[in-house]
């Protein structure tokens, strides 16, 4: 209909260059960022549950949007009644 989709695109079949560098043929691969912040997540009852390398990893744990995630840290509220950050 409009443009180019599927087997009409002229890259169709090209693999692009970046996708050499994926999983472990990635420099960054298994390392952590140097800016990256340790994060401690403990019960309502100050224990520590979990620690995580990086705030993305915590999101993805409690299954919630990182800018969520981040709200929650810098607000220190307590998070559906469980945890605090």
């Amino acid at each position: 209909m409009f443009g180019r989709t599927g087997a009409n695109h002229p890259n169709f079949g090209i693999t692009p260059t970046n996708a050499f560098q994926s999983g472990a043929l990635n420099p960054m691969y298994g390392k952590v960022a140097a800016h990256a912040m340790t994060i401690n997540v403990y019960s309502i009852n100050n224990k520590l549950v979990h620690s995580f390398t990086s705030q993305v990893a915590a999101a993805n744990w409690l299954n919630i949007p990182r800018t969520s995630f981040q709200n929650f840290l810098s607000s220190g509220k307590v998070w559906n009644h469980q945890y605090i950050f």
